[in-house]
């Protein structure tokens, strides 16, 4: 259950830093860091479970609450650290 508590935090945190127009700020690099050492730690069956939802999940709620130029830049990171955490998958 704190798994699950921490994710939710992770996808909030990840739509409410700023997001510069530059290819990644360091708020971003460390959310990456974060959440591929949260999922590189995670058992097999969780990670499929992550998988489930993360896009979708974190594409909602950038599209929710961001717009422009910003959101495409969000929803381009969302996609390269989904492509990140299924190769990554055990």
């Amino acid at each position: 259950m704190r798994k699950r508590g921490f994710i939710l935090l992770l996808l909030v945190s990840l739509f409410t830093l700023g997001c510069a127009d530059q290819a990644r700020d360091a708020a971003l690099d460390q959310m990456w860091d974060s959440t591929v050492e949260l999922f590189d730690g995670l058992p097999a069956d969780a990670q499929d479970g992550f998988l489930t939802t993360f896009r979708s999940s974190a594409e909602s709620s950038a599209k929710t609450n961001l717009s422009g130029s910003v959101l495409s830049a969000r929803l381009d990171f969302i996609a390269e650290l989904d492509a990140e955490l299924r190769r990554r998958k055990k």
